[in-house]
């Protein structure tokens, strides 16, 4: 009798075991679906392609870390580029990067920048995926010029490390010049630029109730060297 109900607690645990996993691998089938629709809704996977063969790193996974925070990028430099007529070692105006209200159930976050498109960038779409300290951050963004508009996708990858970010990259390719044709870079060309110092600073906290408020205004840039990464 005792041995029956011993047998019979085995089996509720292996059971037990058995459906927990089940629900942990489903769960991790589902959270890849809703990041994967939720990238490709940014940037299309052909335009995803082409950072990956000007060796932008994408750090796959849907477990990030939680990245917040507004972050200095300087030296700001060109690493690669598909387009003929860039510098080499090109240095960017140094920019401003500020993370805010990432969710990791639906994997957005809220990115503000400067400096990487144009003075003042709002992603109008995000995502962000990883696992253990690194990140990928995925955006879309609008740009104008006059009253014509460029839509391009803005990646950023990195190692958190404390407080500030290592390594860090940013990708920018045009994704929709058909508004701007002539003004911009053209649809798939795309600029691979690096923190060269490879330590990103966090230079303030941001509170999700008014990061969407107040922008990263108060870090000056010192560089006078500019080039908008998508004016062709």
């Amino acid at each position: 009798m005792m041995k029956n109900k011993f047998r019979l607690l085995i089996g509720c645990f292996v059971l037990l075991g058995f459906f927990a996993a089940c629900d942990k691998d489903g769960n991790e089938i589902e959270d890849e679906k809703i990041l994967t629709e939720r990238i490709e809704d940014i940037i299309p996977k052909q335009y995803l392609d082409t950072l990956n063969k000007l060796n932008f790193k994408v750090n796959q996974g849907v477990n990030p870390p939680t990245v917040k925070g507004t972050f200095s990028v300087k030296p700001h430099v060109l690493d690669t580029s598909n387009i003929s007529t860039d510098p080499p070692a090109y240095r960017f105006s140094d920019a401003v990067l500020t993370l805010y209200g990432q969710n990791n159930n639906d994997f957005s976050i809220k990115m503000l920048g400067e400096h990487f498109l144009n003075d003042r960038d709002t992603s109008i779409a995000t995502a962000i995926s990883g696992s253990g300290n690194n990140f990928t951050i995925y955006g879309k963004a609008k740009s104008n010029i006059g009253t014509a508009y460029a839509i391009s996708a803005i990646l950023i990858s990195g190692t958190l490390d404390g407080e500030n970010i290592k390594n860090l990259q940013t990708g920018i390719i045009m994704i929709d010049d058909s508004h701007a044709t002539g003004l911009v870079i053209k649809n798939g060309q795309a600029r691979i630029a690096f923190d060269s110092d490879f330590i990103t600073e966090k230079i303030a906290d941001v509170d999700d109730n008014k990061a969407s408020a107040k922008r990263a205004s108060t870090y000056k840039s010192k560089s006078t060297v500019s080039l908008n990464q998508i004016i062709d």
